[in-house]
């Protein structure tokens, strides 16, 4: 059988100075302002190996916060001259110096080897640290043109106008990366209820006219259940190229100490160390096992997903996959043991 092959994610550091809801590493520095755990140049240069061994040329420097690591720009630099395409996930790289040796690095990399999925949860919450106008546009001045932003939605409650005129005005890509905030295994983060998710979505639409607009395409992230969208907001969808992944499957993370997960809500299921594996392959089969487990066990979120033919056709995978374990927590440990933690 061939397994799809996610673009693994890997932490150069778990510490953030944000504080974005539904996020187990908000506002996660140490109080003196320095990052608690960073990955080291040995480890680093580890995973570059390994990946590259495993055929996969392919890697997102992620956090927390991964501009905090003293080292972020000579990383991303090595990481792009072994030959890797590079994505860099980052509510925007700070101003002032930083932001000034990561332009004259980066700019000489043409966008297919080095991009930058831009964070704007921070913006559509007002964190104070990312609405100063002059913060998030001197960041867009450098890299607009090479951003694919991205958003999670946690409650009904927001307003996407300016983070829509952001992507219009500075050139970023206009798909639009549209994620739903879910519980995070083991740390107990707010994220809304399964019942609430229909009135997130409609809120969602109501920016429609405004999409079409700019000309931004959304593209709905895993997890979000397929019945939570009604037949016109799916042809919306279609009229307008955007798209919606309703499946749910492994995405492989790599912490700063090389602990592997299948993706960032279950950053706590069934941790290995990356030095226990071979290659990629043999992580990614892992962990669609045991997902697979799980949703024999438990068909989705909802109680109608057990019978849902969408489910049945592999068309939905019943919401994210936190829900389910999260639920087994709360019984007698008689199920099969690869779905638990």
């Amino acid at each position: 059988m061939c397994l799809p092959s996610p673009m693994p994610e890997l932490l150069l550091t778990r510490s953030c100075d944000y504080g974005c809801g539904c996020c187990c590493q908000a506002r996660s520095l140490d109080p003196s302002g320095v990052p608690r755990d960073l990955i080291s140049w040995e480890d680093l240069v580890y995973v570059a190996d390994f990946l590259l061994a495993s055929g996969e040329p392919r890697i997102t420097l992620s956090g927390g916060e991964p501009s905090l690591h003293p080292e972020f720009v000579a990383m991303t630099a090595y990481l792009v001259e072994r030959g890797f395409e590079v994505a860099v996930s980052t509510a925007g790289i700070r101003k002032g110096k930083a932001l000034g040796e990561a332009s004259a690095v980066f700019e000489a990399y043409p966008p297919q080897r080095f991009s930058i999925i831009l964070n704007l949860d921070p913006l559509i919450q007002g964190d104070p640290a990312t609405a100063e106008a002059d913060g998030i546009q001197e960041f867009l001045e450098n890299f607009g043109n090479r951003c694919f932003p991205t958003i999670r939605l946690g409650d009904a409650d927001f307003d996407l106008t300016d983070p829509l005129q952001l992507i219009f005005q500075f050139g970023m890509s206009r798909n639009l990366s549209v994620g739903l905030c879910h519980p995070i295994l083991g740390h107990g983060s707010p994220a809304p209820e399964p019942s609430q998710i229909r009135a997130i979505v409609n809120r969602f639409f109501s920016f429609a006219d405004l999409m079409e607009r700019f000309r931004i395409q959304p593209i709905f992230a895993c997890g979000w259940p397929q019945c939570c969208f009604d037949d016109g907001q799916m042809s919306w969808l279609a009229r307008n190229a955007g798209r919606c992944d309703f499946t749910c499957g492994p995405t492989i993370g790599i912490g700063p100490d090389l602990t592997v997960w299948p993706c960032f809500p279950l950053n706590r299921f069934r941790n290995r160390s990356l030095f226990e594996f071979n290659s990629l392959q043999e992580i990614i089969y892992l962990y669609f096992d045991a997902f697979n487990k799980v949703k024999v066990e438990a068909g989705g979120i909802f109680p109608d997903c057990d019978t849902c033919r969408f489910r049945d056709l592999q068309r939905c995978g019943g919401g994210c996959l936190v829900h389910n374990v999260l639920s087994f927590l709360d019984e007698e440990p008689l199920r099969l043991p690869e779905v638990y933690p």
